[in-house]
């Protein structure tokens, strides 16, 4: 069963990156659910603690902007673990800190090890996924984002509420993180090379499974675990005649760590996704970071309920991930995704009115409060998990950059940092005048991410049009 491609690729691939992702997501949560204990046990405000979390999200989008050139110097599988060391050092740190600087600092760690993590997978998962099963694999495979938010928070509202310190809580996270390096460690396949098959990409381009297997017992290997196309070890007839001369120079123009971030900035579509997907990081972290905080202070509740409750942004999200990627595959055959994007961006937008309008009834009905933080968790998550995954991948395969996929993402991924990072201010500014006006400029920033993407949209619809001609 663990030989097998299908085994491979489900348990060694599929689940190993489901659970790292979950606990990368997981490590992220500890500081936004004992807000208010961390407040009153150190005094910090509620301004100190936003900067905590602007440190994080702020040397989160640079490492993701620098992926690129990290990435050069180590394999995805190394990449992967130097970020979960990192991490459970930071999250060590932190347990042991109650001075501000020495909060931001291990935070602004935390997120410099958390830029290794998004970006790292998706190029895995690049090499194992076929276009036609993209939205729903992505999809299932997502839900971990949303997952790992449900389980920190979950996890340290539970020790918290058992009476255990914070402290606790955040040093219990460190032993989990280090248990999932050990599984990548032991059980990640980065490259289907590496197991004597290839990839999703050399089979597109007419290498047969029997013949890469014979070769790779005597070809060199990258550091992702990607055979060498072109070694003196690797050109036997069997393997050269199966692949097409197209596919042949596509593997050997390799340009992955040649590109310059203008160079990513100034390809088709990019930039308009790129700022799209700012607002919708802007509002996703906003929410996730906040809920819990506006849940105490706002609405009354205790740390251990408001940790529950919030959850169900996470459910929502979870849920949302899933079917955005069935719906994605399905609605327009597949073809669609920018256009799924904008009416799960129309849902989202309405959910976070419905929370400015109705804030001041969740004080007294705890069970309207989740199903409205439900309804919201379920868009914004679906539309983060098509953005930064099959819509994007889709979208470069597009403009034939899917090769240059971990640095492109990378890039995405730092402009949705940079969103994240600017919540905090943004949110500081907002709830200075009240709760509901941060929920309405939610919407706004939804409505605007929505608007960004016009020209992935009119791409989309070009191609769509020019299929039906040929129908």
């Amino acid at each position: 069963m663990f030989r097998t491609y299908n085994g491979i690729r489900f348990f060694r691939v599929f689940l190993t990156l489901w659970i790292t992702y979950a606990a990368y997501t997981m490590v992220r949560r500890p500081l936004t659910v004992a807000r208010a204990d961390i407040q009153r046990e150190t005094g910090f405000t509620s301004a100190e603690t936003s900067l905590v979390d602007t440190m994080f999200v702020f040397s989160y989008a640079l490492g993701q902007f620098f992926y690129g050139r990290l990435k050069g110097r180590c394999g995805n599988k190394e990449m992967l673990l130097r970020g979960i060391l990192l991490s459970s050092a930071a999250l060590a740190i932190l347990g042991l800190s109650s001075r501000l600087p020495a909060f931001c600092v291990a935070w602004a760690i935390n997120g410099i090890a958390q830029a290794a993590g998004w970006a790292t997978c998706l190029s895995i998962m690049n090499v194992w996924v076929f276009p036609k099963e993209r939205g729903r694999v992505m999809g299932w495979w997502s839900t971990n984002m949303a997952a790992g938010g449900v389980i920190g928070n979950v996890f340290a509202a539970f020790l918290i509420g058992r009476g255990f310190s914070w402290r606790t809580a955040v040093e219990a996270e460190v032993g989990l993180l280090l248990a999932v390096g050990g599984v990548v460690l032991l059980a990640l396949v980065e490259h289907p090379n590496a197991a004597g098959f290839p990839s999703v990409q050399q089979v597109e381009g007419g290498v047969e499974f029997a013949k890469l297997s014979c070769d790779c017992n005597s070809a060199p290997l990258s550091k992702d675990g990607e055979m060498y196309m072109n070694s003196p070890r690797s050109t036997s007839s069997s393997l050269e005649q199966g692949m097409n001369p197209r596919h042949k120079d596509y593997d050997d123009h390799e340009e992955l760590f040649s590109l310059t971030f203008l160079n990513i900035i100034q390809l088709p579509g990019l930039c308009g996704i790129c700022a799209s997907y700012f607002l919708y990081q802007l509002v996703r972290y906003g929410f996730m970071f906040w809920l819990p905080y506006f849940a105490v202070h706002e609405l009354n509740y205790t740390t251990e309920f408001a940790g529950y409750v919030t959850c169900a942004f996470d459910v929502g999200g979870v849920v949302g991930i899933v079917a955005s990627g069935y719906f994605s595959d399905w609605m327009f055959h597949g073809f669609g995704r920018t256009r799924v994007i904008l009416l799960l961006t129309v849902g989202m937008v309405l959910g976070s009115c419905c929370l400015a309008v109705f804030s001041r009834h969740f004080v007294e009905n705890a069970l309207f409060f989740m199903v409205a933080v439900t309804f919201v968790g379920f868009f914004a998550f679906a539309i983060d998990s098509l953005v930064s995954g099959s819509f994007l991948l889709d979208h470069l395969e597009h403009i034939k950059m899917v090769k240059q996929a971990g640095a492109i993402s990378g890039v995405v991924g730092g402009f949705g940092s940079a969103g994240s990072t600017f919540q905090g201010v943004f949110t500081a500014v907002l709830i200075s005048r009240s709760w509901p006006t941060l929920f309405y400029g939610f919407g706004v920033a939804g409505a605007l991410a929505g608007v960004s993407l016009i020209h992935p949209l009119r791409s989309e619809l070009l191609r769509a049009r020019k299929r039906s001609v040929v129908f």
